[in-house]
């Protein structure tokens, strides 16, 4: 059975914007971001209103993860408690600073 959590949703007039974390049947988890509207593009620039990103971390990786959490059992809640709102922005210091592995990917447009 393949949870969620949600880490960040947020909707302003300026900022439309969600991140949530899942992990899959198999043990991968991933972490997946989603911002749109005016702060996007004043970042971005004209006609870029909408960015993506997306981490994948592997089951292997996530045993790492945990650990580096402090070894609780549910990384998903261990993940809210630690990067939920404006603390989501540490995240990929805190993989790099503890060394796990992870694959990014992210897009901007519209």
């Amino acid at each position: 059975m393949v949870r969620t959590v949600t880490l960040v949703e947020l909707d302003t007039p300026q900022l439309w914007s969600r991140v949530t974390a899942e992990m899959a049947d198999d043990g991968t988890l991933s972490i997946e971001g989603q911002d749109i509207g005016a702060s996007v593009e004043a970042f971005w620039g004209k006609g870029m209103n909408e960015y993506e990103w997306a981490y994948s971390i592997t089951p292997a990786a996530v045993a790492a993860l945990r650990a580096a959490l402090g070894g609780g059992d549910d990384v998903l809640a261990s993940l809210r408690e630690r990067f939920s709102g404006d603390k989501y922005k540490d995240l990929s210091s805190f993989l790099d600073e503890h060394a796990i592995s992870y694959g990014f990917w992210s897009r901007n447009g519209d």
